[in-house]
């Protein structure tokens, strides 16, 4: 996510808990924003997710986030910030642990003495259910809680597991753009290398124009996230079609027109579409926008055309190597145009797409 809308997102945990992370992050060693400086100009969407979810260290660790979970530590780290749900649900599970539902249940009620005005109901309630069904069934045929599926409810625990599964989803688009790498000749390679930085240049600026169009400050962590998997999936299949299989599909002139007309009104349409929306929060009286909604216009008007900007390097480049790639075939077949076509067709479903809805008509 661009730096701006990393920074936003950061901000929403509070000085005070953001302080009490960084130190006991520091003590256990897991990354922070504050520990690490890349995190403050985060290179990429991977890097920006990881920086993200590494301000709580408890789950961090617990979930694997970025790698293996790491249950031992994980469980220090949860009982030195009393987040007792997780250290219910380890002794629950015997993780870094051995199964234990009376243990499981002293966390527990720990967890509900420590945190009663803020305390997450339906969380334990879910935890006291499954020692219930532990203790009948026997330590052996306890089964497994997945926090992510039976226990996250908040947005902050949603982010969090979603960060564990954008990472994994990155690793993948890794392992693909290293194994496609491997088949190319070496004189394009470097071209095919540019064409993966303006990828995740795009990819990164998409994830913050997505933030930035969000009004719900809880929501646009999520939208972000979205907007860059679905760009994410569109990369895998067109790199996956065009460069590995090179099955690019021919386009004439006339088609290549149609579709790029078609992308700069959807863009256009699309900032239109964000300022007509603010309109509906002027003041009754004055008529006005406050100057935190003109703001909001601005940002995102700035962050959708430094997308459509690195968009433009994007396409562009793809086009370069497609000539290289592509140069043995019929004449009649430009496989420059052919690429932008295809890259066009999928910007349009891009600006279409709502991350916390569905999507536009």
């Amino acid at each position: 996510m661009n730096a701006k809308a990393v920074s936003n997102r950061y901000a929403r945990i509070g000085i005070s808990l953001l302080l009490a992370i960084c130190a006991l992050a520091l003590i256990a060693g897991v990354p922070t924003i504050l520990a690490n400086a890349d995190c403050n100009h985060p290179p990429d969407f991977a890097a920006s997710e990881n920086c993200f979810a590494a301000q709580f260290p408890c789950p961090y660790s617990y979930l694997g986030v970025n790698g293996t979970p790491d249950y031992h530590k994980a469980l220090s780290l949860c009982t030195a910030n009393n987040s007792g749900e997780f250290v219910a649900l380890m002794y629950l599970n015997g993780e870094g642990t051995p199964r234990d539902p009376n243990k499981a249940e002293a966390a527990l009620r720990v967890w509900k003495q420590k945190n009663r005005g803020q305390f997450k109901g339906r969380q334990a309630a879910t935890i006291e259910k499954a020692i219930k069904r532990c203790e009948r069934a026997g330590p052996k045929n306890c089964p497994r809680m997945d926090y992510c599926k039976d226990l996250g409810e908040a947005t902050l625990d949603l982010e969090i597991c979603d960060a564990r599964d954008q990472l994994s989803a990155e690793a993948n688009l890794s392992r693909t753009i290293d194994r496609i790498r491997s088949t190319l000749a070496a004189a394009d390679r470097a071209e095919f290398d540019r064409i993966v930085a303006n990828f995740k240049a795009y990819q990164d600026q998409e994830a913050g124009r997505a933030y930035e169009a969000v009004g719900n400050g809880m929501e646009r962590g999520l939208a972000g996230t979205a907007q860059a998997a679905f760009v994410r999936d569109h990369f895998l299949n067109l790199i996956g079609q065009t460069i590995e299989a090179r099955k690019l599909q021919p386009a004439t002139n006339a088609t290549y027109e149609a579709v790029s007309r078609q992308a700069d009104w959807e863009f256009s349409r699309n900032l239109r579409h964000f300022s007509a929306a603010r309109q509906d929060l002027k003041d009754p009286e004055t008529k006005d926008l406050s100057d935190g909604d003109r703001s909001n216009i601005g940002d995102y008007e700035r962050s959708a055309r430094e997308s459509q900007l690195q968009w433009i390097k994007f396409r562009d480049s793809s086009a370069d190597l497609a000539s290289s790639l592509y140069r043995d075939h019929d004449s009649k077949f430009d496989p420059a145009l052919s690429m932008k076509a295809a890259i066009a067709k999928l910007r349009i479903a891009e600006l279409r797409y709502n991350p916390i809805g569905p999507e536009s008509n």
